[in-house]
Order: structure tokens, then sequence, then C-alpha cells
């Protein structure tokens, strides 16, 4: 629809942002998750609803971008 491939997308996109098409993606998912999480609603929930099928890997991805796991993050914000 755009006229290329899928993989020159991906590298335009990787060149102008500086990351790829799926870390942007992970990253905004675990923002929505973080806002999630504030509003009390059940860790397992809220993975599922931000496109995280895993827990486990939910959870990792979790601690990387932020640090801590989702449960202390929740005690962090209140």
């Amino acid at each position: 629809q755009v006229g290329m491939t899928p993989n020159h997308l991906c590298l335009l996109y990787r060149q102008i942002n500086g990351n790829s098409i799926i870390a942007d993606l992970k990253k905004i998912r675990l923002e929505q998750a973080a806002g999630m999480l504030a509003e009390h609603r059940s860790i397992s929930e809220v993975s599922a609803e931000c496109g995280f099928h895993d827990l486990s890997y939910f959870y990792r991805s979790f601690k990387q971008y932020y640090g801590c796991n989702p449960g202390k993050y929740r005690e962090k914000i209140g």
C-alpha cells in the first residue's frame, strides 16, 4: 500500500526513529499497562489487554523498562 517492502519500511522507520517498530510498540504497550496498573486492575488482566499474552514475558519486559515488577510499581505509585 505504501509502495515498499515491509523490510524496507522497517529499515526506514529505524533510521528515522532510532528504534524498531516492534520496540516502539512494546514501549507504548508498557506505558499503557503502567497507567492501567494505577487503576488497580489485576496484573494478568492488564497484561492481556495490553497485548502481552505471556504473563512471564510481560513481567520481564515491565521490569526491564521500569526497573521493577508490576506489583512493586503499583506500590510505588500508590
